[in-house]
């Protein structure tokens, strides 16, 4: 459930995403030196905080809760980390210092930008309080 607080706050962050995307995407049509590594890692940068501008409202609707913070580590163990190190695989694939298996490193950038925001998203939605 979103609050109306963040209703301007997640319209104003999509422009602006859109817009960082678009013009990551013009410079690396410009220029022809340009890295590709610091395409794709900017890229995943900014999924991963989309992902992490999703998580705000679910961690404001737990800090108003009483209670003691706690840790969802099953959802951390599970779901945050292994998309997390899927991320920094890709990117160390992109630099050539570590090979992927056939059927990640054909994967869509799609998948990865989708893997890049529920990582994001994860990471600070595995944080909840528990009634004492």
């Amino acid at each position: 459930m979103v609050n109306k607080k963040f209703s301007v706050f997640y319209m104003v962050f999509a422009a602006f995403f859109l817009m960082a995307i678009n013009k990551i995407t013009q410079i690396t049509k410009s220029h022809e030196t340009f890295s590709q590594i610091i395409n794709r890692v900017s890229i995943y940068t900014i999924f991963f905080l989309l992902g992490v501008i999703l998580s705000i409202d679910y961690l404001y609707n737990q800090k108003i809760k009483e209670g003691k913070w706690k840790i969802n580590f099953p959802k951390l163990v599970l779901v945050a980390l292994p998309c997390l190190i899927l991320i920094l695989a890709r990117s160390l694939w992109y630099l050539g210092i570590y090979s992927l298996p056939e059927y990640l490193a054909s994967s869509t950038d799609v998948f990865y930008y989708a893997i890049s925001t529920i990582s994001g998203y994860m990471l600070f939605a595995c944080f909840y309080k528990q009634k004492i």
